[in-house]
């Protein structure tokens, strides 16, 4: 596989396994925000560095000294301002510089995390903050004015509050998104590669048709070989947000039908579908997405990754396909083949106990006794992946996921 194509495809696993970690579909996932390692700490304190000192021997800690500035949390006896507070590790520094501390009460000891370096600024940034309380339509707007900031502490924490963020809740502010300031930083080399997907959508949520023109001319170029186009499928969104089915029908025609497309262009795509499937549905039906996507299945790079859609999708219009060609390309390795069988399996699961004769889940209930006598140790080992993993404690009021299949694994988050 071509260079792009690893390096795209490895984001596309990420994306697969972060659902619970991050939000935003075209970012990668990111830590806790400063606002929410505040807000889950027992005390959070602005402090000056006054002194550090390393450890002389085995038996002795490194420690660090600060005084507190300004009590932003705390409990009844914890650290007040120009009370001096000693951290057990060392932390360079010069009198005056400003560090933001927090801890953890862990059975009545104080659990010091490592001290963030902050400016005047930035501890600024800090004290007003939204809390992660509040709802996120009214949070937002405040960290909307720190994107791109120079400060790469705010710039960095505002992205992360985005990355996190509801996909409604920041359709619910676009207009408030600063479309020309998009355009720029989706034209300035300096902007960081792994946020030009982010507002590629942002500008699709706010733009309009000239704007549609803009991402145009930044999707639709070929990519050179060796080039790595991160943030290509955000970008893709955004142009499909404000041209619908048109420029959707345009992105097939050029980066799916065209087989010479590199495989990173393609992966884009196929992000993009999963993008319009779960959140645009308004813009672009749904039929027309996984029409879009089939074509794939007879493709060997991409046909598993297309069945893994389709089945959360419940679209089995390729039964007859994937149980045609199962044991040879593109379904003859180990892996694809359970893919295969857990397609069927999902098709089983969907249909039910439906007596209709010629369903779907008919012909994949007949494929799958077939295997019991053809490839009975594939069958097991794909029953077993497919079951669903026990619960603890299961909620009887959420209903269990079909397989790995129908897990919703693109959009990672808490949607």
């Amino acid at each position: 596989m071509p260079r792009i194509g690893i390096i795209t495809a490895a984001a596309l696993i990420v994306a697969t396994l972060c659902h619970h970690v991050a939000a935003c579909p075209f970012c990668p996932p990111s830590s806790p925000t400063l606002a929410e390692q505040l807000a889950e700490s027992d005390v959070g304190v602005l402090v000056e560095w006054l002194r550090s000192e390393d450890a002389p021997d085995d038996q002795s800690e490194a420690r660090t000294d600060f005084r507190v500035v300004e009590v932003l949390r705390s409990f009844e006896t914890g650290p007040k301002k120009s009370q001096t507070v000693s951290v057990p590790f060392l932390r360079q520094g010069k009198p005056g510089d400003l560090f933001l501390l927090m801890a953890k009460r862990v059975e009545g000891i104080t659990e010091w995390s490592l001290p963030i370096e902050v400016t005047e600024i930035s501890a600024a940034y800090v004290k007003q903050a939204p809390s992660p309380e509040r709802p996120a339509t009214e949070r937002l707007p405040f960290f909307l004015r720190f994107l791109e900031s120079p400060d790469q502490l705010l710039a960095n924490d505002a992205f992360a509050e985005f990355s996190r963020a509801k996909y409604e809740d920041v359709v619910a502010i676009k207009d408030r998104l600063p479309r020309d300031k998009l355009r720029k930083w989706l034209e300035d080399p300096e902007t960081t590669k792994m946020r030009l997907g982010f507002y590629g959508l942002l500008l699709g949520l706010c733009g309009n048709a000239d704007d549609g023109l803009f991402l145009a001319a930044k999707v639709f170029p070929p990519t050179a070989e060796d080039e790595v186009r991160l943030g290509l499928d955000g970008m893709m969104a955004g142009y499909v947000l404000l041209t619908g089915e048109t420029g959707l029908n345009r992105l097939v025609e050029q980066k799916l039908n065209d087989t010479q497309q590199p495989d990173g262009d393609v992966y884009a795509v196929i992000n993009l579908l999963r993008f319009l499937w779960q959140f645009a549905a308004d813009r672009v039906p749904q039929a027309n997405v996984a029409a879009a996507l089939r074509p794939l299945v007879d493709r060997p790079q991409f046909a598993e990754v297309a069945i893994v859609d389709l089945a959360r999708w419940k679209d089995w219009s390729v039964l007859d396909k994937i149980i045609a060609r199962y044991g040879e390309p593109p379904f003859e390795t180990p892996e694809a083949k359970r893919k295969a069988i857990t397609f069927a399996l999902a098709c089983i699961k969907d249909g039910g106990n439906d007596p209709q004769p010629g369903t779907p889940a008919k012909q994949a209930r007949r494929f799958i006794e077939r295997l019991r006598t053809e490839d009975p140790e594939m069958l097991r080992n794909a029953e077993r992946f497919f079951a669903p993993r026990p619960q603890a404690n299961p909620d009887p009021t959420t209903k269990s996921p079909v397989g790995f299949f129908l897990v919703p694994h693109y959009w990672c988050g808490r949607c």
